[in-house]
């Protein structure tokens, strides 16, 4: 049984045992969720999309387009490494 379904039953059964006159309370966190894997060629067609882009856009919007694509990719694969590193994983 995943964390959030195990959160939602004690909270509907909560009630229950409270209306039969038994304390049931228990601290639960929901559980964190990973993010989806990307593969190399998933990155690769993003990166063609947007160097694609749209037509009527000059060559040098194509190119920023690519490049802002890629540092936003950048950023988030350094804020993924420092999370990893501080959960000690």
């Amino acid at each position: 049984m995943q964390a959030s379904s195990i959160l939602l039953s004690y909270h509907a059964l909560r009630h229950l045992f409270n209306f039969l006159g038994v304390n049931f309370k228990v601290k639960l966190r929901k559980g964190k969720e990973l993010q989806r894997y990307n593969d190399f060629g998933d990155i690769e067609g993003l990166i063609a999309q947007a160097k694609k882009s749209l037509r009527e856009q000059t060559e040098e919007k194509k190119e920023r387009n690519a490049a802002l694509f890629l540092d936003t990719l950048e950023k988030r694969c350094h804020a993924l490494i420092r999370a990893i590193q501080v959960d000690g994983g």
